[in-house]
């Protein structure tokens, strides 16, 4: 916000470096400010003085004043009273000491510290530099936390928690990054906001995850892994509970929202289901499928409703030459 001469510079202002919130990065040649200072002071000084003498003024114009005796009008009072002079050194000083509050601002602005909690991205002077108030002299991110914007399908949102006021906890987040910390590490966060609009490009809506002490600095997070900013990463979202549901693999829905059934006659049997919730590695069934009833799960080149079934031979054969059906039964 101030120009000069970089003329400190920190030597662990460099890139990756941990800076808390108020510690001093750089300073700029600050002569020229604590001048300004220096002569803004002296003219409140200055103002005070005559506004003192205006007031003995003041004094010897109200003494005459009465000594008149005269009855005048109100604009002829306030100028007999010296009450314009008195007025304009006291806007006067008023002023002045606006311009010496600006001059110690900006001789404070000199010294540049950490605005908070950071780490330097990037770093764009040296020693010797000189800067203007439009110039970047680095760039830093927030330590205390992370914000990831994930995409979901609109018909999602449903099963997600979503914070209406400051205090409400959204759903329960995991992060992954299984390129940088491995398969099974991940860092814990909650769903934070729901962005008012949808993608441009995808039409999926946008949430804002947050995630505390992102780079592990705190005792608490120690031997967790590091978030990097800009990286992709998967997460887990911890959606609202349902009473009762089947979960099957995507793989045994077929046409959208059909399963195939092998009756009782032995025939096929494609029946719709009513499908709650699709997920990657599962979906479920809210109703269309009764318990005991058994689920085909071989791919069948050429399904037609009614078709004769049978079951999958093995070396484990049973009394009658058939493998029991293989069923998948749904969690609740």
């Amino acid at each position: 916000q101030v120009s000069g001469e970089v003329i400190e510079l920190r030597r662990q202002l460099v890139p990756g470096s941990f800076f808390p919130q108020g510690e001093t990065l750089l300073k700029i040649d600050p002569t020229d400010y604590r001048l300004t200072v220096q002569q803004m002071a002296g003219e409140v000084a200055k103002v005070e003085a005559e506004l003192q003498l205006e007031q003995g003024k003041q004094l010897v114009a109200r003494r005459e004043y009465e000594l008149l005796g005269e009855l005048v009008s109100e604009e002829e009072k306030s100028l007999m009273l010296r009450q314009p002079q008195l007025d304009t050194l006291k806007a006067s000083l008023d002023t002045a000491r606006v311009h010496l509050e600006q001059a110690r601002i900006d001789l404070g602005r000199t010294q540049i510290t950490a605005p908070f909690n950071a780490v330097v991205q990037s770093r764009n002077v040296n020693l010797g530099t000189r800067v203007t108030p439009s110039s970047t002299l680095a760039t830093l991110i927030g330590t205390d936390v992370y914000w990831v914007e994930v995409s979901v399908p609109t018909s999602q949102l449903r099963w997600i928690d979503l914070p209406r006021q400051e205090r409400e906890k959204g759903s329960p987040v995991r992060v992954y990054d299984e390129a940088a910390w491995g398969k099974n590490a991940y860092r814990t966060g909650q769903v934070i906001r729901l962005a008012a609009t949808v993608e441009q490009e995808g039409r999926m809506a946008r949430l804002l995850v947050e995630v505390n002490d992102p780079l592990a600095r705190h005792s608490e997070n120690a031997g967790q892994p590091v978030m990097l900013a800009g990286a992709y990463v998967r997460v887990e979202i911890s959606g609202k509970g349902v009473d009762s549901a089947a979960a099957f693999a995507p793989g045994l829905i077929h046409e959208g929202s059909n399963v195939w059934i092998m009756n009782g006659d032995g025939r096929l049997e494609i029946r719709p289901v009513d499908i709650l919730f699709r997920g990657r590695d599962e979906v479920l069934i809210e109703n269309g499928i009764a318990e005991g009833e058994r689920l085909v799960v071989s791919d069948l080149p050429a399904p037609v409703e009614g078709m004769q079934l049978r079951l999958q031979e093995s070396a484990d054969q049973n009394s009658d030459g058939l493998k029991p059906p293989v069923e998948r039964n749904g969690r609740p």
